[in-house]
């Protein structure tokens, strides 16, 4: 990825209503990463950005969530230039909770 490129992330997911936590995190390069948890909200759909700043070794990233969660930010410092991977995490707090990955998209932006 170029010193301007970012890779966008989106997903929508489901989960059953319980007031048990369902994490959801999505990491690039295995650093820079940025996460949220629900219980009783049983859709979300979110984006993620990871932009370089205007270096292939300096990266924010941002998560956007509907419905109406508070964004949450994040840095590193990751080559961009070398093969990275991005993960999205889903756990739950015991078995009888559920999540679904009910769509899943990524584009890449080189530059």
């Amino acid at each position: 990825m170029g010193a301007n490129g970012e890779l966008i992330t989106e997903a929508t997911v489901n989960n059953n209503n319980s007031s048990n936590t369902k994490s959801y995190n999505n990491q690039y390069g295995g650093s820079v990463s940025v996460s949220t948890t629900a219980t009783t909200v049983v859709t979300l759909v979110y984006t993620t950005r990871v932009q370089n700043a205007a270096a292939t070794n300096v990266q924010t990233g941002v998560l956007n969530i509907q419905p109406n969660v508070n964004p949450q930010f994040a840095r590193g410092a990751v080559d961009s230039t070398a093969a990275q991977n991005d993960a999205i995490r889903l756990t739950l707090a015991n078995q009888y909770d559920y999540i679904v990955l009910e769509s899943y998209s990524m584009t890449a932006r080189p530059n």
